[in-house]
């Protein structure tokens, strides 16, 4: 923390809180911000191209460790403070950029997505003493023709289970957002609570990346840098209202816990981040499960994880079984079946799409485990696996939303700010 301290003495003609940065640290941001940039604007029709962007991301956080300064060429090796003065202008430009977005989404009030109104909804049946996952919640999507599904007079069955158009998600994510329902501000107080999560983010970021890389502050405006870089998701997180933000909150601040060696509170808010959706919090746990080390406190970690998942799921699975395993599983096997033109999938002839899920399905687990695994005691290790790993599953899903990478997109960015400062070689606070 002194050096921090330190580097706010100006000196020199210059504010010395600004980092010194390489060259080839700065492309790399910059070859990261382009991925993104390109996969946010161009989501929707475009399944092939974001395969490959996504695919392409996942191995650029994998191979940093490669990326460390050799003896030459000293020139793009060599940090340069007035790189770094780029990098901090940028996330200041960008950092407004964020805050305009929420400021003009609050006034001018744009159509939401369907997932931030199903919550808004669940949590009004939820208070009005009904079973959220029994009454309609899920207010746009329509369960469409498929094996799955029969009509009868009684009602939609999926494969034989009868469904109510419930709430899709976890309760973990109705009850997040209940505080923004309780502010009385309608349902912009989603938007609202999507800020203080935002801001969260953005302070979550400075606390691990200041853990994982200490006296490295260029790690922190790299990271912060990364985390603002993509134009659209400020409109994602304030326009469409994508409650997803809520799951990278929790998994962000359980690896900062990690860091501290808090064990038991990184398995909690892991099991928070899982009671919201059912993924992405057991593909980062896989990465836990096998980093070396993990060993002294993994059974703590294991055990707030499920204790503290539990406790929110259960109650919810007993108020409703049949209504619980409808609404949250095999919705999305009928729902998702068809795939849609944001992944890959639709676009493979009907007799690949199998053999290619289950490549995906192979090639996550392969990331988590053997990224996980390769030598270094820094947190980095499982931080960037359970990352390019979850990335790697959402390029080789049937739909390839953007809400999915909002999920994990600041453990991500964390990764790359922490990485490009040779993080690996950092020895671990939590080992």
């Amino acid at each position: 923390m002194a050096n921090y301290a330190a580097c706010l003495i100006p000196g020199e003609g210059a504010l010395r809180f600004v980092p010194s940065v390489s060259l080839l640290q700065l492309l790399v941001l910059l070859v990261w911000a382009a991925l993104f940039n390109v996969v946010g604007a161009q989501t929707w029709r475009h399944g092939r191209q974001t395969f490959v962007l996504l695919l392409a991301a996942a191995g650029l956080v994998l191979l940093l460790p490669r990326l460390r300064p050799r003896p030459r060429p000293r020139w793009l090796h060599r940090p340069r403070r007035w790189l770094g003065a780029m990098v901090v202008c940028a996330v200041v430009v960008l950092g407004a950029h964020l805050l305009a977005g929420a400021a003009s989404c609050l006034r001018a009030r744009p159509d939401m997505t369907d997932i931030p109104l199903n919550t808004w909804e669940a949590g009004r049946v939820l208070l009005s003493g009904e079973n959220p996952y029994a009454v309609r919640c899920q207010l746009w999507a329509e369960v469409g023709a498929d094996p799955h599904v029969t009509r009868t007079e009684d009602g939609i069955r999926i494969l034989g289970v009868p469904y109510h158009y419930g709430f899709p998600y976890f309760p973990g994510m109705l009850l997040g957002f209940l505080p923004a329902r309780l502010l009385g501000l309608g349902v912009d107080g989603i938007r609202l609570w999507n800020l203080v999560l935002a801001v969260a983010s953005g302070w979550g970021l400075v606390l691990l990346t200041r853990r994982l890389a200490p006296n490295q502050p260029a790690a922190t405006w790299l990271a912060l840098a990364a985390f603002l870089s993509v134009w659209v998701y400020a409109y994602e997180i304030f326009g469409y209202a994508v409650v997803d933000i809520m799951i990278a909150t929790f998994a962000l601040f359980a690896f900062v816990a990690l860091s501290r060696g808090r064990w038991g509170l990184a398995g909690a808010l892991l099991g928070l981040a899982w009671s919201c959706k059912l993924l992405p919090a057991p593909v980062l746990l896989l990465a836990l499960l096998v980093w070396p080390g993990a060993r002294s406190g993994l059974r703590s970690l294991l055990a707030w994880f499920s204790g503290v998942g539990v406790a929110v799921i259960l109650p919810f699975v007993i108020w409703g079984p049949a209504a619980f395993l409808s609404a949250t599983i095999l919705f999305y096997v009928a729902h998702h079946a068809p795939g849609d033109n944001t992944a890959l999938f639709h676009y493979l002839p009907s007799g690949l799409r199998l053999p290619y899920q289950l490549l995906g399905f192979a090639l996550t687990a392969i990331t988590a485990v053997w990224g996980a695994r390769r030598p270094g005691a820094s947190a980095w290790t499982p931080l960037a696996a359970g990352f390019a790993a979850y990335v790697i599953f959402i390029a080789f899903g049937r739909m390839s939303h953007l809400n999915y990478l909002w999920s994990v997109w600041p453990l991500g960015c964390a990764a790359l700010g922490v990485g490009l400062v040779r993080a690996d070689d950092v020895g671990a606070d939590a080992a």
